[in-house]
């Protein structure tokens, strides 16, 4: 891969990976990054295998890439997980990457995006090309060699009428074309192919970060249909829908300040600035394993002057702990007579706390029975409960009705 990293002024933003799409590099996000985003967070922009400046080997798929970005999280010194920003194929890998190394992930942006590509969805209704067509005329450019005015087509279309009225500058549509060209041309049909053939759609529900998913009405590849069933993919994640007007497929490029703008309203709820004390241990020379540590350490002392204050001000506030770390109600008893105070003052919280407790079952199962609906298998289904500390049996009876 070909890797842009630069970080913010104070080094203590949630940081942000830009996953490119289909015949592009990093430089497809050129025009988004100086709305307010680059000088705010650390940029890390990625140009996949195959395409411009990055080198010209190995598997060009989903799957492939995935795996490089997370091998790339995992070699970065980040400080906090990080959120991905993807663009069409960019936006297959960047929810692979989610569902497959979710430590990793703070949120989604999917710019242009599908949980899968349809072969059968007609691109242009004026001749019948289907999604599958494009793979096949692809393939053939390895030995016949690549069609610029089909790329040039591709690109500039839907692009030409925004430069013509001063929306997007000349030279980016210049460098469009530049990078576009950059490719090994086993990269066009390849990338195609696997968009059509790779389908993680049902590890989507596994997802439980917030995700953007930001979509032009005039979008042709990725239809509204596409976006309906995206979203219901997601069906554990925090999911915000936004729609631009008169865009199409390359809304980044034609409306740079209105997806900046979405962005920057989405990653105000999604990131948290951390204290510059963390980097800079880090930049220092700590292992990260050390900074860790520092960062439990730091907010279990907040954690116990917030319950401190809590118990100043209500003294009953510690006999509701005990019950809710499940103690029985015989031993808070105890405690309220070895206290001095009526041992019958959580009689009523100790019925409340039960009935929560069961409601918080039931709601706790219930991305679980997500799950099985979309067609997750038991055994995965099994594995997320155990993941999250629960007994991998709880869905059994569910899945057998």
């Amino acid at each position: 891969m070909d890797v842009s990293d630069s970080a913010p002024n104070d080094g203590s933003s949630t940081p942000l990976v830009f996953l490119h799409g289909w015949l592009d590099s990093r430089h497809t996000w050129d025009l988004v990054l100086p709305h307010h985003i680059s000088s705010h967070h650390r940029i890390i922009s990625v140009t996949f295998r195959g395409w411009g400046d990055a080198s010209h080997d190995g598997t060009y798929s989903i799957d492939a890439y995935a795996t490089d970005v997370i091998g790339l999280l995992e070699s970065l010194s980040l400080s906090v997980p990080a959120v991905l920003v993807g663009h069409s194929m960019g936006t297959l890998v960047a929810t692979a990457v989610a569902a497959r190394a979710p430590d990793r992930v703070a949120g989604l942006i999917l710019v242009g995006a599908a949980a899968t590509m349809r072969p059968e969805h007609v691109l242009d209704p004026s001749d019948g090309t289907t999604c599958a067509d494009i793979a096949t005329m692809c393939h053939g450019w390895v030995t016949d060699g690549v069609d610029e005015d089909v790329l040039k087509s591709f690109q500039l279309d839907e692009l030409t009428p925004f430069v013509k009225d001063g929306s997007t500058p000349q030279t980016f549509a210049d460098q469009v074309m530049i990078e576009t060209l950059k490719a090994d041309a086993r990269a066009y049909g390849e990338c195609w192919q696997s968009m059509l053939d790779e389908n993680h759609t049902t590890e989507l529900a596994t997802i439980n970060t917030k995700v953007l998913i930001l979509w032009g009405s005039n979008d042709v590849i990725f239809v509204e249909e596409d976006q309906i069933a995206l979203q219901a993919a997601l069906c554990n994640a925090d999911v915000w829908r936004v729609t631009v007007d008169g865009a199409s497929h390359g809304v980044l490029w034609t409306h740079a300040p209105k997806v900046a703008a979405a962005m920057v309203d989405f990653l105000s709820a999604v990131t948290d600035r951390i204290d510059p004390k963390y980097p800079h241990m880090l930049k220092v020379g700590l292992p990260m394993s050390s900074v860790q540590q520092a960062l439990v350490r730091d907010e279990l002392g907040k954690e116990e002057e917030r319950v401190k204050e809590e118990d100043r001000s209500n003294p009953l506030n510690k006999y509701h702990r005990m019950l809710k770390v499940g103690l029985p109600l015989s031993a808070v008893q105890n405690a309220l007579v070895r206290d001095g105070l009526d041992p019958s003052a959580m009689d009523q919280a100790h019925r409340d706390y039960a009935i929560v407790k069961e409601k918080e079952r039931s709601d706790q199962l219930t991305k679980y029975h997500k799950m099985l609906k979309v067609g997750l298998p038991m055994s995965a289904v099994q594995n997320a409960l155990k993941r999250d500390g629960l007994d991998p049996s709880a869905m059994d009876g569910d899945h057998r009705t």
